[in-house]
């Protein structure tokens, strides 16, 4: 996604359609779970899923530097200790391999030219 359309992400009628709150219903982590939210943007899923994930680690991984940025912003005001940002192509997260509970993409995949890449790479690392 265009970074000028980034405010997008964070729009209060997303929510109503793309809800956090019914992921982490669906979800059902346990505490002490990691997960890798691939292409997470401004953190639409990060932020509830580190703060959901009790005793876990949340990796919040996108290509774009400014996406993350905008991220890095929010965590000022609100710091969650087990988020962490990670500068990656989802084709080579830097993550360890079956270092992850869960690998979560939402509303990503129409970004992805390496489909197959990306899913390798996510199979990798849970």
């Amino acid at each position: 996604m265009d970074v000028t359309r980034a405010h997008r992400l964070d729009m209060p009628e997303r929510t109503l359609w793309l809800s956090p709150n019914e992921l982490l219903d669906a979800l059902s982590l346990m505490p002490g779970e990691v997960v890798a939210d691939i292409g997470a943007g401004t953190g639409h899923f990060s932020l509830p899923l580190a703060r959901y994930s009790s005793g876990g680690r949340l990796y919040a991984i996108d290509v774009q530097d400014q996406m993350l940025a905008i991220l890095r912003e929010k965590l000022i005001e609100n710091p969650i200790s087990n988020l962490e940002l990670v500068h990656a192509d989802a084709t080579a997260t830097t993550l360890v391999a079956a270092s992850c509970s869960l690998v979560f993409m939402a509303n990503v995949w129409h970004e992805f030219e390496q489909r197959s890449a990306v899913l390798l790479e996510s199979f990798a690392n849970s």
